[in-house]
């Protein structure tokens, strides 16, 4: 995918979650997104139909994104053949969530806003 692509849309994305610091996804407009984001209407319109479509792409990411990195953290915990004890327990979540830790701190401004009590 060209690179211009692929940050027209993590602009759109990010200008939407922005948007949601301060109104209501049902306040939300799609000038509100472009001007957050920086670009026209008709470059919002040549990717998404609306804020709905929009809302569900970052939906989409974010469940994707946690998938893989659970699927990740899992493989840490594949060759435990046994039921661990309290002790291994702990020292197995230090490294069997790291990833899915990570994704979530990586996401957690989309995620507390899509997450909120924000009609989303």
């Amino acid at each position: 995918m060209d690179i211009r692509k692929i940050n027209t849309l993590n602009r759109i994305k990010e200008g939407f979650v922005t948007v949601l610091d301060t109104k209501k996804l049902s306040e939300c407009t799609t000038n509100d997104i472009v001007n957050s984001a920086e670009i026209s209407k008709k470059t919002f319109y040549n990717y998404y139909q609306n804020k709905q479509d929009l809302l569900h792409e970052i939906e989409n990411d974010l469940l994707e994104g946690l998938k893989e990195a659970l699927v990740i953290d899992r493989e840490e915990l594949k060759d435990v053949k046994h039921l661990p004890g309290a002790d291994e327990i702990k020292e197995l979540a230090e490294v069997a969530f790291n990833h899915t830790l990570a994704f979530c701190n990586e996401n957690k401004h989309a995620l507390s806003n899509l997450l909120s009590s924000n009609d989303c």
